[in-house]
């Protein structure tokens, strides 16, 4: 991949955000279609695949004080603001709130979630991301399709016409439904309507053509094509100055942080600060004690605020917040003990995005496997074996590390512990760093080691899908029995 692509590719997975991109993509949808509908909807019916639904069931939702799809959806019709994409919860105010608790009140809101079909060997990343907002008022209906990417608009439709249409969308022919409503699993099928047509003055959403969802599949699936050595061999050759704008996404990821650290809702991140980085004997010096507590602190302060619903801005990689913060502020945090040079700190940052992003090529936008644990924390060891002075073999090995440990950790849906693994995990890569420099890391062929770090990533993809996908349908289980849990708080 050119030098130039993979700036282009690196810029094109941050994406600003408020709260959790899951309910973020929920409220985007019903937002856009509420602005085609042009009125208040009479009732609306959601479907989303299932791992949409397991990330959005239990996420707080920015300055609400609450969780649930429902609500998210419900802040859709009132936002008035769909351009803002999934920065769509930045900045509500308690009216429009308040306006969509009423209506979560009046049970206008179906909410149902794909379970992929038990025949399908393995998922597709529409099966994977895929939520679709149906908006019904009187005769009229408008349907939206976001699918694949969190910001992917794959279909607009009103009244059966079509307003934008993307080629690519495909029909889902057999996925089976579980309503929230119930609190549990249903089947029952469904099925999306292949709309094709030749009309060519569909609706444009401006999508810029180097930035469109195939063009930049295309640069993922080159990027999973070159050996990761000549991938970060490529980043350390491109001008420092050209990461300056991940300089500023880590400041910001860095920024909620210090929110959830001053935050009288949180407690987690604070816990951890009293605990101590490391004796004031040890305060001045760059060791993997300071630089794993720095980062093991700052990554749960970070990630408890977004999983709480501060109402806090981040800078999402990949499409999620919490692999934003773990790749960016695990290396930014673990440098305020290091402290090498900001080139260096430049350099850094962009080898953990890029390596998250390649590991993500891999697995895919959505996982059973945590993606922060096993993409982003891979990232943040190659990142500070890099602050270290190390070589790209140390990197290598400091990634098989996290990968050869953590490689079977699931994600149970977004949710305040996602706090707990993040920094965990985040913190550990970084004592991996410091031991790859010194010559300790597993050892290849070890486990789901590969021989080469590209078969590392190919054994972790695999692991994955086909291997965990009955997992994620028995994650599933488990939450909506904790739902109706009589231990539940209301």
């Amino acid at each position: 991949m050119t030098k130039e692509n993979l700036i282009k590719l690196i810029k094109h997975e941050l994406t600003r955000t408020t709260g959790c991109t899951d309910p973020g993509v929920i409220c985007y949808a019903v937002a856009l279609g509420k602005k085609y509908l042009d009125k208040i909807p009479d009732k609306i019916e959601l479907n989303m695949s299932l791992n949409i639904f397991k990330n959005a069931l239990n996420v707080g939702i920015p300055g609400t004080g609450e969780i649930g799809i429902e609500l998210a959806a419900a802040l859709g019709v009132f936002s008035n603001n769909s351009d803002a994409k999934l920065s769509i919860l930045e900045g509500v105010s308690q009216e429009q709130i308040q306006a969509a608790k009423k209506y979560r009140s009046e049970g206008k809101i179906t909410v149902k979630c794909i379970i992929p079909d038990d025949q399908k060997a393995i998922i597709s990343p529409q099966d994977l991301l895929y939520v679709e907002a149906n908006l019904f008022s009187d005769k009229d209906r408008v349907k939206v399709v976001i699918h694949s990417d969190y910001t992917n608009v794959a279909l607009i439709e009103k009244n059966n016409t079509i307003i934008f249409k993307q080629d690519s969308l495909a029909e889902n022919k057999h996925p089976s439904l579980c309503e929230s409503e119930n609190k549990k699993m249903e089947n029952k099928n469904v099925q999306y309507k292949n709309n094709s047509s030749k009309d060519t003055g569909y609706f444009s959403l401006n999508i810029d053509d180097d930035f469109d969802e195939s063009s930049i599949n295309n640069l993922r699936n080159s990027l999973k094509k070159d050996r990761f050595e000549d991938i970060i061999k490529s980043i350390l050759e491109i001008e420092e100055t050209s990461f300056k704008f991940l300089f500023d996404a880590a400041k910001t990821n860095f920024e909620a942080a210090i929110s959830g650290l001053d935050s009288k809702n949180t407690r987690f991140g604070k816990s951890l600060s009293d605990i101590g980085f490391c004796s004031k004997s040890d305060e001045l010096r760059p060791t993997a004690c300071c630089a794993a507590r720095s980062v093991e602190t700052y990554t749960a302060a970070a990630g408890e605020a977004r999983m709480l619903g501060l109402p806090v801005p981040i800078m999402a990689l990949t499409g999620s917040g919490n692999q934003g913060i773990t790749a960016l502020v695990g290396v930014y945090s673990a440098n305020r003990r290091i402290d090498a040079s900001e080139n260096v700190l430049l350099q850094a940052l962009a080898i953990s995005a890029i390596t998250t992003i390649l590991v993500k090529s891999y697995l895919g936008r959505l996982t059973t496997i945590c993606g922060c644990a096993v993409a982003a924390s891979t990232g943040v060891a190659a990142g500070v074996v890099h602050l270290l002075g190390g070589r790209t073999k140390e990197m290598v090995d400091a990634v098989n590390s996290v990968i050869g440990t953590f490689a079977g950790l699931i994600c149970d849906g977004a949710k305040l512990s996602c706090a707990y693994k993040l920094s965990a995990t985040a913190s550990a890569a970084t004592e991996y760093a410091y031991l790859a420099v010194n010559g300790t890391s597993i050892p290849a062929g070890d486990g789901i080691v590969g021989y080469t770090i590209d078969e590392t990533f190919a054994n972790l993809a695999y692991l994955n899908n086909p291997g965990m996908v009955e997992t994620d349908k028995k994650i599933v289980d488990i939450l909506l029995k904790n739902t109706e849990s009589t231990h539940r708080n209301p």
